[in-house]
């Protein structure tokens, strides 16, 4: 079967011409990490939360060093309220990588919440180390500052 030229229909409606190879790899793998983490943010998006965070954490098992899967799992935990799953989320994530600024900016606002107020200044500030334009690092350490004595 030879197929020069295709379309692949993206959960989002958005139809993208594809080539016959990665039409061939989704018959093939299926449930391929791109595949996973499609499904997880369609789960996501549906409200399907433990759905998304079983996908997620297939993604980190099959690859532990797809550091936006951490991310993500950890970004649901934190909206279900459950801190402390986020929290080792990304301390998880932040074994495999220590400069990941995203995931030290979300540990800073869990550790916030916690009331670990100085571990998430310390996360904010090491954010800023990083990457000194990271905005949104910069605005909580600056409303910390003005409201944590």
């Amino acid at each position: 079967m030879k197929i020069n030229r295709s379309y692949l229909i993206f959960f989002s409606g958005i139809i993208l011409p594809i080539s016959g190879f990665l039409i061939m790899s989704f018959l093939i793998a299926p449930r391929g990490l791109v595949y996973r983490d499609n499904l997880a943010l369609r789960y996501y998006k549906e409200g399907l939360h433990d759905k998304a965070i079983r996908e997620y954490k297939e993604i980190i098992e099959q690859d532990p060093y797809i550091i936006p899967a951490y991310l993500k799992l950890g970004l649901i935990y934190h909206e279900k309220g459950l801190y402390d799953k986020a929290m080792k989320t990304y301390e998880d994530a932040l074994e495999k990588d220590p400069n990941a600024t995203e995931i030290l900016h979300e540990l800073g606002i869990v550790y916030l919440k916690k009331g670990f107020y100085n571990k998430a200044r310390q996360k904010w500030e090491r954010v800023l180390e990083i990457e000194p334009d990271f905005l949104p690092a910069r605005k909580n350490l600056e409303m910390f500052k003005k409201n944590v004595k």
